[in-house]
């Protein structure tokens, strides 16, 4: 039997909660089209993010007996999520003037950009390392599973020939 339980907020940030007893994990979902893991239980202070929504998320449901996450967005979408994955933690995004990669300054970097004599270009970031980057440096995108990313995300040209099977 499936044990299910959701707060849906109007005027909040929050679409939904579940929780699995078991390993004391607090699922979040959220406006912003992401779920996060909060490691309640192992007291380590981790939280793990899955995203595979494209709008809000309205509603999670934990099913204990088969260790799924069940979430359902705004755009219609219904994902079930295997829990019995191991994740791993998602890298704070550092901050940074210039790209972390080739050393090109951001559009705000003025300072960089007259002295170099160049245009400053977007920063981005990559869900792998969190390493602040430009569009040449970040030209590959892959899905990380165990990182909770289910689609194609924007990973640094480094970090792409790092990925393993496992992920």
């Amino acid at each position: 039997m499936c044990c299910c339980h959701s707060i849906v907020v109007v005027l909040g940030s929050i679409g939904g909660l579940a929780w699995d007893a078991e390993k004391r994990l607090l699922f979040s979902g959220s406006f912003d089209q992401s779920i996060i893991i909060w490691d309640i239980g192992g007291q380590q202070g981790t939280a793990f993010e899955l995203q595979g929504h494209i709008s809000k998320v309205q509603a999670l449901c934990f099913a204990a007996h088969s260790k799924k996450l069940i979430s359902c967005g705004e755009d219609g979408a219904i994902m079930v999520w295997d829990m019995r994955i191991k994740r791993k933690e998602t890298p704070e995004w550092s901050q940074c003037d210039i790209c972390e990669r080739c050393g090109g300054p951001f559009f705000w970097n003025f300072k960089d950009m007259w002295s170099k004599k160049t245009v400053g270009v977007r920063q981005h970031h990559c869900r792998k390392c969190g390493r602040a980057v430009c569009q040449s440096c970040s030209e590959k995108q892959s899905t990380l599973p165990i990182m909770g990313f289910e689609y194609s995300i924007r990973i640094c040209n480094e970090c792409y020939g790092t990925i393993t099977d496992e992920e």
